[in-house]
């Protein structure tokens, strides 16, 4: 709104001028302030009104695309409710009614020459420059926000490819001892076309928690411990990482009920510089009776939103699969993903008919708890291309009248030796000027918003020098090459031509 209000301005003072020596002779051939008025009044309402139309018309054909987008319900029908259209009408008759009004009490107390020299000198330029300098600013603003929020959403997606392709078939312990073992159940996934993988554990990747005292706090200071029981093939198909793999090899075959646990636990419950490998589980967690020795740390892993602290995690290591293994952790080939979920559909109907078939998608349970991110992204980035898609329009319009205005002086200037690249650079420089006062104003506007923003998550990326250079450079070359589209012709006219014309 701010840029199309800046593009409106800046337009104005090149299409008045036009306007105003016909406004004169109006004036000396009798014509009233209301006949002004209202001429300029229906001259910018119906600019207006035309422009409100071809929008709606722009609207119809990209309403799905911007439900999509926000992920909203805005249907066609509510723009023009009682809602929406009476704030519209107000802006459209606003746009007409001020300009009309500013003009027709401007108009008899300013001659073209006062006009000329109050509003194309370097009050006008001033202007233009401030406005001109805010829009650049809008538009980089929103596109570095959208270069670190993505940052954000890669943190996230990074941390969510672990999980692609992976679904988590659970079973009630009332029903496995009934039929048959997991055991048996996983042979026949396994056979299964696309599924690439099988592990067994009690609960899948998200377990049963307990409430335990923080390492040096009060009794009411507790966290939530995970408690994990399951095969070292559940690390491998999550791909969690060991911080000292060899060392838990090692000590796998002679710990006789080996644990793992992450850095959450060591942070946590773990005293500072004290090494928790070969020490058993009961030592940390005071008031339970859990068994285990601590055979090596992995490094934490993310279920949920990164606006959460990882919770700490004790992790069972069995060799074979216990009768209280109700889990199987399946990794899935994308490419087969379909018939692959339909065999085991096929496969569970078969053999539990009574039983609906449900599965767990950790890979979307990850996704749709950070879903804001990813929608305030999309949404950025809408805003940052409506934004410098404005701005590019304005400086269309700026150059072009701005150039005809400088016709005369830049065939003057060819004729005493100025080169082509000369006469580009001329024209260009004011708004390479602009975009680094833009840039500058910038940095510190979205490093503070931004800052702001992340500190609502756990786990979160900074503003980096990308994030305002690629802006900076992408801002800058399609404000060259549309500086450049006006420029270019007036550079190579022949300067006498250029001087009759003018």
């Amino acid at each position: 709104m701010f840029i199309g209000c800046f593009n409106y301005v800046n337009l104005s003072f090149s299409r008045l001028l036009r306007q105003i020596r016909t406004l004169h002779i109006e004036c000396l051939l009798g014509a009233t302030r209301r006949h002004i008025c209202w001429q300029l009044f229906a001259d910018t309402f119906l600019m207006v009104i035309a422009a409100f139309l071809l929008s709606v018309l722009l609207m119809n054909d990209l309403m799905a695309a911007f439900n999509a987008t926000v992920a909203a319900k805005l249907s066609f029908a509510y723009l023009f409710s009682g809602q929406v259209f009476p704030v519209l009408l107000l802006f459209v008759v606003v746009f007409s009614v001020i300009p009309a009004q500013y003009m027709s009490r401007k108009i008899r107390t300013l001659s073209e020459s006062s006009y000329r020299s109050f509003f194309t000198g370097r009050k006008k330029q001033r202007i233009v420059a401030t406005l001109v300098t805010l829009q650049f600013v809008i538009s980089m603003c929103l596109l570095s926000a959208f270069m670190v929020i993505r940052s954000q959403m890669g943190l996230i997606e990074q941390e969510g490819s672990r999980y692609k392709g992976i679904i988590e078939l659970g079973m009630d312990d009332s029903v496995l001892p009934v039929h048959s073992p997991l055991q048996m159940w996983a042979e026949e996934i396994r056979r299964t076309d696309g599924v690439e993988h099988v592990a067994f554990s009690r609960s899948g990747l998200y377990p049963m928690s307990v409430a335990v005292p923080r390492q040096e706090g009060t009794d009411k200071d507790l966290l939530m411990l995970e408690l994990y029981e399951n095969g070292m093939d559940f690390l491998s198909i999550y791909h969690l990482e060991l911080l000292d793999a060899g060392q838990t090899t090692g000590m796998l075959a002679h710990i006789p009920v080996p644990v793992v646990v992450n850095e959450a636990f060591v942070r946590y419950l773990v005293p500072t510089d004290e090494a928790p490998t070969g020490q058993p589980v009961s030592k940390y967690v005071s008031g339970m009776d859990m068994d285990g020795t601590i055979v090596g740390v992995v490094k934490d892993f993310k279920k949920y939103s990164l606006t959460d602290n990882v919770s700490p995690m004790r992790m069972l290591l069995r060799d074979t699969p216990q009768q209280d293994y109700t889990t199987l952790t399946i990794k899935i080939d994308e490419k087969f993903r379909t018939a692959a979920i339909r065999c085991l559909r096929e496969l569970w109907e078969k053999r539990y008919p009574d039983i609906p078939f449900e599965y767990k998608e950790p890979y979307r349970i990850l996704m749709s708890s950070n879903q804001e991110v990813a929608d305030f992204s999309r949404l950025l980035l809408m805003y940052a291309s409506i934004s410098l898609f404005l701005t590019l329009f304005g400086l269309f319009g700026i150059t072009y009248y701005a150039i005809r205005q400088r016709i005369r002086e830049i065939g003057i200037r060819k004729i005493h030796g100025a080169s082509f690249r000369q006469i580009l650079w001329l024209v260009n420089r004011p708004f390479i000027r602009y975009i680094g006062i833009a840039f500058v104003l910038t940095v510190p506007v979205v490093c503070y918003a931004m800052e702001g923003w992340l500190q609502q998550f756990a786990y979160r990326v900074h503003p980096e020098i990308i994030h305002f250079l690629f802006p900076l450079l992408f801002t800058v070359g399609i404000t060259l090459f549309t500086v450049c589209l006006n420029s270019y012709r007036a550079a190579r006219n022949n300067p006498v031509d250029s001087i009759k014309q003018e």
